[in-house]
């Protein structure tokens, strides 16, 4: 796909800066949902806070989509193709399995 190709893999500077946009949001959003608008966390509490209500940080939600879309692709739950660079081989010629 075209369009895929010059947007993904994003630049890792840009999406640094993204992340950081989606983070600061993010904390934002936590201090809105504890009704703290001017507390200061550190990263350890900000983390306890997202556990505690089920948020996942917006990196891991992002490689989390990542490798469900990725599972998708593979079972063909969605009408997407498989790229042309992946493609399966059979178990039996593999050198080293756990069977072996």
């Amino acid at each position: 796909c075209p369009v895929m190709k010059r947007h993904w893999p994003p630049r890792q500077f840009e999406l640094k800066l993204k992340l950081y946009a989606f983070e600061q949001l993010q904390k934002k959003i936590v201090k809105w949902i504890r009704k703290e608008p001017l507390a200061s966390y550190s990263n350890s509490q900000y983390f306890e806070y997202l556990f505690d209500l089920k948020i996942l940080p917006f990196k891991e939600l992002f490689i989390y989509n990542d490798l469900r879309l990725f599972y998708e692709i593979i079972n063909d739950l969605v009408p997407l193709p498989l790229p042309h660079f992946i493609s399966f081989v059979d178990s039996s010629i593999l050198r080293v399995t756990r069977a072996n």
